[in-house]
């Protein structure tokens, strides 16, 4: 569970007209009782009145609540986005939390999913990326990958990729083909199948890449440990948004020093992290500018405190020492 400061009553100032809402409704073990999708304008979230409209949007109805929590968290994909986070509760059932998650409506952008198209014939959706100058692409589920996004490198000035439980493609090398699109900003990998892996060949290509602000590898993407090393060498990014679990192949012991890479990106102001078993931030050797940072979902104060460090034991004085002047 995220936590953090209460934001007492300051607002995000949004981008965008239309908010995209999230009601979970869980009991004191944290079971789901109940989950509300819903929409509303953005300027009913400001002002003395948001909290009530924001509930009344949630729940149809205003309740007599509490506001216990109000945050912000940032979420990492291709790009930085804002959540705001309220957490409410009724005086006649203590033990019920609201939580609402307030995020910008999603931005147009098409898929080339293989999962409706086995034969993985996208002409159709590459005629409509070039007719509507689509600035963001995501693939899933394919195996020709790096050949379409070859295509739409060449028909669009693409910005913003995803890549989702994709395979490697041995005629068209995808980390090649990504290295090619000059003016891409955000990368997600997401679960990579069949060879696909991010290693120190893979991140060379994205190094090429001079625009790219925001890179998210999350689920289980596999990771080399000497492309993870590598990432430090990727100056222009701000935001990063990584998880090691068993993808990455390093044990558990060092995944400390594998993240040593950290201090190196001199820009980074977002980060995100997901680690097993989890690292406190005063262990992290962490980038000079960072702003936000967050690991296994817990938003965490900056700056930092290092970590206490054990004392290392006195050696044995033996006989044949003689008197110590200090």
């Amino acid at each position: 569970m995220m936590q953090s400061e209460e934001t007492k009553d300051k607002t995000m100032i949004w981008e965008t007209e239309i908010l995209d809402g999230v009601l979970t409704i869980k009991d004191k073990d944290d079971n789901l009782i109940f989950i509300n999708r819903f929409k509303m304008p953005a300027k009913d979230v400001v002002g003395p009145e948001a909290k009530k409209n924001i509930l009344t949007a949630a729940t149809g109805r205003w309740l007599e609540f509490r506001c216990v929590t109000h945050m912000t968290a940032w979420h990492i994909n291709t790009r930085t986005e804002a959540r705001e986070i309220f957490r409410f509760r009724r005086p006649d059932i203590p033990d019920i939390e609201y939580k609402i998650e307030l995020s910008g409506a999603p931005r147009p952008d098409i898929r080339f999913d293989a999962s409706e198209s086995s034969q993985e014939e996208f002409s159709a959706c590459l005629r409509e990326v070039k007719e509507k100058r689509y600035d963001e692409v995501s693939f899933r589920f394919c195996s020709t990958a790096g050949r379409w996004i070859r295509e739409v490198g060449q028909g669009t000035d693409l910005r913003y990729l995803s890549l989702l439980w994709c395979a490697a493609d041995c005629d068209y090398p995808i980390f090649q083909e990504i290295g090619r699109l000059i003016g891409l900003r955000g990368l997600l990998l997401h679960d990579g199948a069949a060879g696909f892996e991010l290693n120190a060949e893979a991140v060379g290509e994205l190094g090429k890449l001079k625009l790219l602000e925001s890179l998210a590898i999350v689920g289980d993407f596999p990771v080399t440990a000497d492309g993870l090393s590598k990432l430090g060498t990727l100056k222009n990014l701000k935001a990063l948004n990584l998880s090691l679990g068993a993808n990455c192949g390093i044990e558990s012991r060092e995944k400390r020093v594998a993240l040593s890479f950290l201090r190196e990106l001199e820009i980074l102001e977002f980060l995100t992290l997901s680690v097993s078993p989890r690292l406190s931030p005063g262990e992290l050797e962490l980038p000079p500018n960072l702003k936000y940072l967050e690991i296994n979902r817990t938003v965490c104060r900056l700056p930092v405190r290092p970590a206490k460090m054990k004392p290392v034991p006195k050696k044995a004085k033996s006989d044949d020492e003689g008197p110590s002047l200090f």
